[in-house]
């Protein structure tokens, strides 16, 4: 226990003043007659002593007796506390009445809790229990958490999902999806190459090798090949695998204007919440959004110094847009400019290692024409239908 706090005793006691007259004998009438007393102390012209509350109010008679004054000093225990409240029988209205509609209302949703799934995952399952009319204030019935089921279901990013409730408390059980095993075609499918180059290196798990290291290779070569006749012309059938690396040059280019056009926030916003609760909806404030512009709409459950309400506030935020001039400088046009040729390269040839590269820039009237050079290794490798021999 911390210093400087007290337990507030479960047994109730007061603490009394016995002074004048036979202060004694008042005392051996007590003891004689089986009043507990306790803590007796001497003090000036008479004693300090504890009695129970129960045994206080049969002390009154024995000091008149004995002609001792009774001053009471403390009174403490749990029975001199509830006294306090004896007769304000609204506080104890109020409080079973409270508990009553706690007790009526635990079939409201007043939190949602999420189990197996990533934050950001939790936030696109409670759009989707949204739509399906699951959130904070929603009276809970077995049809809902059907369709709320059904819902999460249907969702591509989880595997399985189950919706448990109880005593207010909506618990979302959920599985992330495997990533589905793609089943390869039967049919057999050369692997040619996607440009001109000179190979650098094969690696053919399945398949008959056409082409070797340090050999040049034109775009449409076959690399690695389905079918191969042995030495009796009966013509084998492999489905190929593997890659090729080359080393490729290839030119990439891109057209930058300095100046154009796009549709981007002008900063204007407006804003409207509404409170949603087992009672309806409630708007304070409705306003009437244009047709043009992005809307967004954001469910939050509701929440007060940390303790749940089933409650759900919903904000839906317009955002106007409009359409703005932009203007770039030669440096962020070129940087923009090289981006675009980098992004076409890696996305043609994934993994690609540059070597070398050269570039190229013409200036006209708010135009930047730019070109770059690469000489970079990749994988040339890719599938091409072929007809049966």
């Amino acid at each position: 226990m911390k210093a400087g706090t007290r337990r507030l005793p479960l047994r109730s006691v007061v603490r009394i003043r016995a002074v004048g007259g036979r202060y004694e004998k008042f005392l051996s009438d007590c003891l004689d007659r089986g009043i507990p007393l306790s803590q007796i102390e001497p003090i000036e012209e008479g004693v300090q002593l504890t009695v129970p509350a129960r045994s206080y109010r049969h002390l009154h008679r024995l000091a008149r007796r004995n002609r001792t004054r009774l001053r009471i000093e403390q009174r403490s225990g749990v029975w001199f506390r509830l006294r306090l409240l004896w007769g304000r029988w609204g506080l104890a209205v109020g409080a079973a009445a409270f508990a009553a509609l706690l007790w009526a209302l635990q079939n409201l949703i007043w939190t949602v809790e999420y189990s197996g799934i990533s934050l950001a995952a939790q936030q696109t399952a409670a759009e989707i229990l949204y739509d399906a009319g699951l959130c904070s204030g929603v009276w809970v019935t077995p049809e809902l958490l059907e369709k709320g089921e059904q819902a999460l279901l249907q969702w591509k990013e989880v595997s399985w999902a189950a919706l448990n409730f109880h005593q207010g408390r909506l618990m979302v059980e959920a599985a992330p999806a495997l990533d589905t095993l793609s089943v390869e075609s039967n049919d057999p499918v050369d692997l040619i190459a996607a440009a001109d180059g000179v190979i650098l290196s094969v690696n053919a798990q399945e398949g008959f090798v056409c082409k070797t290291e340090g050999q040049t290779v034109a775009k449409g070569d076959v690399l690695i090949t389905a079918h191969q006749p042995d030495r009796n012309q009966t013509v084998r059938t492999a489905h190929p695998k593997g890659e090729v690396i080359a080393r490729v040059e290839q030119t990439f280019t891109c057209e930058q204007p300095l100046r154009y056009q796009v549709d981007a926030p002008s900063g204007d916003l407006k804003s409207q919440y509404t409170l949603q609760s087992f009672w309806g909806a409630w708007t304070p404030f409705e306003k009437d959004f244009p047709e043009t512009g992005e809307q967004k709409v954001y469910h939050r459950p509701v929440s007060v110094a940390g303790f749940a309400l089933p409650a759900t506030l919903t904000e839906t935020l317009w955002i106007d847009h409009s359409a703005q001039w932009m203007e770039l400088d030669a440096d962020s046009a070129r940087e923009f400019a090289r981006y675009a040729c980098m992004s076409a390269l890696y996305t043609q040839y994934p993994g690609a290692q540059i070597r070398t590269s050269t570039e190229k820039e013409t200036w006209s009237d708010q135009l930047l024409s730019y070109s770059v050079t690469v000489c970079f290794d990749a994988n040339i490798a890719r599938a091409a239908d072929v007809e049966e021999p």
